[in-house]
């Protein structure tokens, strides 16, 4: 993994506005990534998820769909992210930075941080932090920009880190079994890992 850049911007001041010219763009949900969430929920199969991070994403709306009796929570450092689920039937909200969330240990089935650890100074913290709060046989699933260039500009200057497949293993196995996926020509990483 290599360092896109030297000061990491993602602050709930700067995500507001950033958060708030994306809800203007793509409306109340983003169906643009549909096949990426379908690959993160593959091992789903009901019971508590935690989503991490979910901006505007259209996969609490899959998860209810495929799972009407499933125990949804969404967890975000920015209000106005949150705000969005208020009109989603039977989703919790938390307000929570995702590196130190609230949760008691072993509290949920399923953890998805999609597009979450690329704009973190610290990104081990956040799979740390997901496995403590996963239950024993539960999995953890993220995806990340796939060796993302300094000069893309693909995250705005929010992204701080880029990653490889390897990079993404090797933070992950530490903590359990570990499945890669690569999607769209290869350019993103999924990553599932089972809680032993």
């Amino acid at each position: 993994m290599h360092r896109l850049a030297k000061e990491n911007i993602n602050t709930p001041d700067n995500y507001t506005r950033v958060t708030a010219g994306a809800i203007e763009k793509y409306g109340k949900i983003d169906y643009s990534d549909e096949n990426r969430l379908d690959i993160m929920l593959r091992y789903y199969k009901g019971g508590k998820l935690l989503d991490i991070g979910p901006l505007n994403s259209a996969l609490t709306t899959k998860v209810r769909f495929h799972y009407p009796d499933a125990d949804i929570t969404v967890l975000d450092f920015c209000q106005n992210v949150l705000d969005l689920y208020t009109d989603r039937p039977r989703i919790k909200t938390v307000l929570s930075d995702c590196q130190h969330t609230p949760f008691e240990d072993n509290t949920f089935d399923y953890v998805l941080a999609g597009e979450v650890i690329e704009h973190l100074d610290e990104p081990d913290n956040l799979i740390k932090e997901a496995m403590r709060i996963l239950k024993p046989g539960g999995t953890f699933t993220l995806s990340t920009p796939l060796e993302e260039d300094a000069g893309s500009n693909l995250g705005g200057g929010y992204h701080v880190w880029s990653f490889n497949i390897e990079d993404v293993k090797e933070l992950m196995k530490p903590y359990g079994e570990v499945q890669m996926a690569t999607l769209h020509k290869r350019d993103r990483i999924i990553g599932f890992l089972k809680k032993k």
